[in-house]
This record gives C-alpha cells, structure tokens and sequence, in this order.
C-alpha cells in the first residue's frame, strides 16, 4: 500500500513539476531594470503581480503587499529602484525595503508613469492622466516631491550633479530641479535633434534632416561649452551605444545596415551582420550584444562580430526581445506567444533561468496556477493589441482586431464620435480585410493563419454569415496600386519604391526615405490629393505621405507597424499591430496632425466589458479542424484527478509518521 501510495504521490508531483515548467503558462515578465550588480524583475502570473531579485546566483522574490497591477517600469540610480505599477503605483526598493509612494506622489489612481529619468539623488518622472489625458511631471529628491515644468519628457538626459540637459528651440538647455537656462544655441538650424546621448563626458546630438527627398542623420557632441560635428556618412542611423572608447552605430546604407565606430575625430566601418534593422544594441564598455529579434544574436568586440544564435537556441529561445546590462551580466528576454523565456549571458554560452524562475515562484502564491475568479478586464490587464482591418460604409467605421497574447478577436464600430462594441463571429477571427457593398459589411479572414478556413462573412449590422470561402493565393512579391495618373509599386525582392507613368518606371526608394524591414510595404492608398504609404512589421515600422513630388513622414504616437487604414472622405483612421515594447494604436489622421484614439476604443470598449468579450451562443467553431462543434472538456481532467489523489493520501496521513 505504501509503494502504491509512493507512486500515485511521484505522479502528482511529476504533474505538478510539468505545469510549472511550462514557461507559456501564463508567465510574463512585464519589465526589468538593472543597477549595480543585481536586475530585479516586474512579474505578472495569473492576475497576480510581484517583484523579483536577481543577484547573478539566484532569484528572491520580494514582498508586495497589495500590488496587484503588472509593473511597468523600473528604473536604478545608482542608490535604489523606482518601480511604477500599470495603474498609477509607484514604489522605491533600496535592496533590503519596499516603500509605497504612491500617496505621497499624489497623482491618484489611474494615472500611469511614463518614464523616469534619474539624476544622481534627484528624479525626473513623468505620467498621464488616463481619465482625462493630462500630462504630470514630478521632481523626487529623495524624501519627498515638488512639481518639474511641462514638456522636457523624451528630450532629456541626466548629466549629473542634479542636472538635466535636452533640446529647445534649436538650443542645449539645463534644468537642475528650479529652473530652465539656455546654454547654447545648436549651430546647425535644419536639423531636428530628436535623440540625445550621454557618455559621462559629452552630450552626443543625433539628429534627421530631408535633402532633394532623402532623409540623412546628422552627429554632434557638446562638453556643456562647445560643439563639434562628428565624422559620419550623413546615412539614416538607427541604434547608437557608447561602448566606452566610441559611439557604435547601426545606419542604412546602399540597401545594407550597416555598423560603424564614431570616435571624436574619426569614423571606421565595422561591418554588416544581417541585412535588416537591429532591435537592441546593447553595450558594456568593452562588448556589445546586437539583436534581430527572431533572426539572430551576434556579440561585438569592436572587431569581430560572434554569432551566438545557436547558442541562444541551445538555451531555449528562438527570440531576443529585450536585452539589458547589469554591470555584471547580461539579462536577455524573450516574450511572446510561446511563452517567456529569461536567459543570462556573461560569455560563453546563455543559460537558461526561466526553470530557477519558477520554481522560486511555485513558492510563493504569485505562482499558483488558478484562474477561476479572475475576471476578463483582469486577464486583460497589459495585454496588446493588433488592430487588423479597417472599413468605411459612408457614416461608420468597422474596426478589428486581436487581443495578444490571448488571442481574443474583438469588433467596434467608431462614427467619429463613440465606439460601440459588435460581437465577433469567432473567438479567434484574424481578419485579413473589410470592405462595405452598398448594403453590408464583407469581412475576408486571413488565410496565413495557422487553421484558417478562409472564410468570408457577411454583416449587416445585427448578424454574421458565412456566404462562401477563398483560396489563400501565394504571396505577391510586387505590391501595385494606382490612381488616375501613376501607379505606385513596391518590389519586396529589391527593396524599391516604383513610380510608373507612360511606360516609365522611376526609383523613387531614396527620395521616399522609406527604410522597412524585410516585411516590406504594407499598404499604399490615395484619397484623391495624395497617398498614405504605410511600411514595416511587427518591430516597428512608419507612415509616409506622398503626395507625387514630395515625401513627408506621418509622426505616430509609437514606433509600430500600420497594419489598417480607411479613408472617410476628410481624415483616415488608422490601426497599428503590437510589437514586444508598444501595444497597438488606434489612430485619427487629417493631412496635418494625428491623433490618438486608443484610450477613448479602451474605455468604451474594452473596459466596459463589451460583448467583444464573450463568444455569441453557437458561433465557435474548431479552427483546426473541419467546422464541427469542439467537444466540451470534462470536468475532471487528468490534473483535476491528480490533485483529489493528493488531497486523499494527505488527509490518510501519507507519507507515515517515522
């Protein structure tokens, strides 16, 4: 009876093991920050939140208390963490204890915080109003807070001692905490310097400027007296690091991205690893690890680039979405549909933390695997979403998308005033378009789906039908669309932008300033007096206006891929997919300025708990298989078996008193 006992108790525990070790089990490391030679970690798991320490040996978790929303950032200055929570939290650990600030801050809740940005003793923090989208900024010194002046939020680096140096009018300026002084006037007036870096001894400029269509990028270091322009190829850059002796950079250039060394007085190419934009540049002072995401890791000595996807695969991820320096190692994340995968990388070959990670966690009840009683809003909470397609019938816009990682689809109508959620067909519907015919919605699924039917529905405004189905065609190299007097062309092989009038094809690539990934262009659409040109994939991407001489960027409020758009006959509305950093926008655009429509879709739709959250009766169907019902699930799994198995030899007194 004992053996028997024994081994229906290894059983349990195996089953138990085994739903842990499932990293996509509904794990998410939602942030990570950094600072002398320990990361901690922001973890979200099943509705619950907590904090993680990572010492380089083993994991802590730390005590919360309430903390219920995923933390969203968390930032070191060089004496203690600040950590901000999705809703509105925010909390200092100084290694040993956490401290509730929220009160003091006294923002309330719902708003969230947008960026830290630390200076020595004293903090620069920044947040928004969900409620009614009013930007905050806060000084925090330490032991207690005082109001900072209003637009200084990306513009700005820490450059010790308190002070804080960003660009205005064309200008250095300083704020230390009382007031704004201008120190210096940029020598150059048609450059606009977007991007600033410090290196401890000089402010490096980046900055973007258009010449005969072409976009070219600019460098600039400043010492706090003068300027001095930087040896630079003029070409478009994309990621910049200080790597102790030189700044490395990522630029385009003849089709290629390439890397280079900028020193004060020279500059020295470096190479090409993979011919697409990098997704992190990462450096330590003497190593830099450069990531494609999905399509490789390289290490760079500032000679030689190392391959090391194998042995990031070898350790179990197949992606690198985020990668951060802790002055001792390297902390590289993958998130995504299959699952969270957290590594270490001190050279060598990456080792993989996420099994230490859990069990550390299986300890604790931020682990415990139940999902009953957490409502929908709650297993929304920090989910991203794709908007997919985007319809006009003449009064209304036809809006939809998909919840990540949840795969939830979701539908609203949008009549330039409120949104209204429409319940979906399916639970998972990716759609591929939508379009109006006079008198009801035609709603085309996307067919590189995995179990995708490629279906086509009719809506009318009350209900959905099935009205017939399509072959997916293989996938077109050559994009083409036209109006009246040219066609426009994007050729994916050769990366190239096509004007095509009177038997005449014209490169007009460079002019356009387009850099896309190897997703290419993704739409090109015309509203009679110019052309929206939308490009990228789902690690970023832009919006181009064109209007048949000039190109001019369309400034979206994050680096995300377009992937929807219609024209209503005075503004576009468009739709973005998420990527690893930025959930999906919902975007107002009207030839001059864009505008966020994001938080209004949430909070009619989302928030309120539409009907786009529960599946209509009957209208699920198997998409993996041939349309017919899916069988329920049994109340009692294998699981549910398992765990009544332990309860009974617990409750018999198993294993026997000795």
């Amino acid at each position: 009876m004992k053996s028997i006992r024994g081994y229906l108790s290894f059983i349990v525990m195996f089953s138990l093991l085994f739903q842990l070790s499932a990293a996509d089990a509904g794990l998410r490391i939602t942030s990570v920050g950094c600072g002398g030679d320990v990361c901690l970690l922001g973890i979200y798991h099943y509705g619950k939140s907590g904090l993680v320490k990572y010492d380089g040996h083993s994991f802590h978790v730390i005590p919360a208390g309430d903390l219920k929303e995923p933390v969203v950032r968390i930032a070191w200055n060089g004496e203690y963490f600040l950590v901000a929570g999705e809703k509105g939290r925010l909390l200092e650990y100084d290694g040993h204890n956490l401290r509730d600030l929220t009160s003091q801050l006294g923002w309330g809740y719902g708003t969230q915080v947008l960026k830290f940005i630390p200076g020595g003793k004293r903090w620069l923090i920044y947040g928004a109003s969900m409620a009614n989208e009013e930007t905050l900024s806060a000084v925090y010194d330490g032991e207690r807070f005082s109001r900072a002046p209003k637009g200084l939020v990306w513009e700005i680096v820490p450059v010790g001692n308190g002070r804080f140096w960003f660009v205005c009018d064309n200008a250095v300026c300083e704020y230390s905490g009382r007031e704004i002084r201008e120190i210096a006037d940029i020598p150059l007036s048609n450059v606009d310097f977007h991007r600033l870096y410090w290196n401890g001894k000089h402010l490096l400029l980046v900055g973007d400027y258009a010449q005969n269509g072409s976009w070219y990028s600019r460098l600039i270091a400043f010492d706090g007296t003068y300027f001095k322009k930087l040896n630079y190829p003029r070409e478009p850059l994309t990621k910049i690091a200080w790597n102790g002796n030189y700044w490395v950079v990522n630029y385009y250039s003849e089709n290629n991205y390439r890397f280079g060394k900028v020193y004060e007085d020279k500059f020295v190419e470096a190479g090409t690893v993979i011919n697409t934009s990098t997704s992190a540049l990462v450096c330590n002072g003497s190593y830099c690890l450069v990531s494609y995401r999905c399509r490789g890791v390289y290490g760079f000595d500032g000679e030689h680039f190392e391959n090391l996807t194998e042995s990031l695969r070898e350790a179990g991820a197949e992606c690198a979405d985020k990668i951060t320096w802790s002055g001792g190692f390297w902390l590289v994340l993958q998130q995504d549909s299959r699952g969270t995968v957290l590594l270490k990388y001190s050279g060598g070959a990456f080792e993989d933390l996420t099994p230490r990670l859990l069990e550390v966690l299986s300890e604790q009840s931020i682990a415990e695997n139940k999902t009953a009683g957490i409502s929908e809003q709650q297993k929304l909470i920090g989910a991203k979403y794709h908007f997919l397609a985007i319809g006009w019938n003449g009064s209304t816009w036809l809006i939809a998308g998909m919840i990540v990682p949840h795969t939830i689809a979701f539908m609203a109508t949008y009549d330039g005033r409120e949104f209204a959620p429409v319940a979906p067909p399916a639970g998972e519907l990716w759609i591929e378009s939508i379009s109006w015919n006079g008198s009801e919605w035609i709603i085309k699924e996307r067919g590189n789906v995995e179990g995708s039917k490629h279906r086509i529905y009719a809506y009318d405004g009350r209900e959905f039908r099935v009205v017939g189905t399509w072959e997916e065609e293989a996938k077109k190299d050559v994009y083409k669309e036209c109006n009246a007097e040219y066609c426009l062309i994007w050729n994916g092989s050769a990366q190239k932008l096509l004007k095509y009038s009177g038997g005449r094809y014209v490169d007009i690539t460079r002019r356009s300033g387009i850099q896309v990934p190897h997703e290419g262009v993704v739409f090109m659409r015309w509203n009679g007096e110019y052309w929206l040109i939308g490009f990228g994939g789902t690690e970023g991407g832009g919006v181009i206006r064109y209007d048949g001489r000039n190109f001019a960027r369309v400034r979206m409020p994050t680096p995300t891929a377009p992937s929807a758009i219609a024209w209503n006959g005075s503004v576009w509305l468009i739709g973005t997919l998420a990527n690893p950093r930025f959930s999906g926008v919902l975007v107002r655009y009207d030839g001059y300025s864009t505008r966020s429509l994001t938080k209004e879709f949430l909070k009619s739709v989302v928030w309120k708990g539409g009907p786009m959250l529960k599946e209509p009766a009957g209208a699920k169907e198997n998409l993996t298989g041939k349309g017919e019902p899916q069988p329920e699930k049994p109340v009692c799994g294998p699981t549910a078996v398992m765990l009544i198995l332990a309860a009974v030899l617990l409750l018999r007194g198993y294993p026997p008193s000795r």
